[in-house]
């Protein structure tokens, strides 16, 4: 789960969009996704990337229709996360682009669907996810809008746990 408080995104949707205005993606929610979110935890518990380990952060939002009900946008994005400046010599990266669909009601700035998916090259193991394939394999992560009244979409992601950090991911 990727949390989003609605203070850091409400602000950033307009009530009057028009086709093909870029909307700005808050620093500390591009890094927070970066950081905490685009891992591999598909063998045990991994380590969250450093902000020194985001080498390249890239996403925006276009919007694509837009009524007096309905805003309709495009995500696209690229992220490059390795333990090494140069990629070639990184131990643990991960190269990949998103795209997306968000849609939200204008008038309340209500987000109503966000379906995101994370597609890319992923290498290396960290402490406790030993056993990775050698190279790079591809790796996907998938994001969609989590419907509160269940249970499950309540419990924290595990990265909260590093305190303002997770909030705070853009330093």
């Amino acid at each position: 789960h990727l949390w989003i408080r609605a203070d850091e995104w409400q602000s950033h949707l307009p009530r009057d969009a028009k086709p093909g205005q870029e909307i700005a993606i808050p620093a500390k929610l591009l890094y927070r996704l970066a950081r905490y979110h685009l891992v591999d935890n598909t063998r045990g518990e991994p380590p969250m990337w450093s902000r020194d380990e985001v080498r390249k952060a890239e996403m925006k939002l276009v919007v694509t229709e837009a009524t007096k009900t309905e805003v309709r946008l495009k995500l696209v994005g690229a992220f490059l996360l390795t333990t090494d400046a140069d990629p070639k010599a990184a131990k643990r990266g991960y190269d990949v682009a998103l795209y997306g669909e968000i849609r939200y009601q204008p008038s309340e700035r209500k987000l109503t669907k966000l379906n995101i998916v994370a597609l890319g090259d992923f290498w290396g193991e960290g402490a406790l996810t030993g056993g990775a394939r050698p190279g790079r394999h591809p790796f996907g992560v998938a994001f969609e809008l989590a419907d509160p009244a269940l249970s499950a979409n309540r419990v924290p992601p595990q990265a909260v746990r590093e305190g303002s950090g997770y909030y705070n991911a853009d330093r």
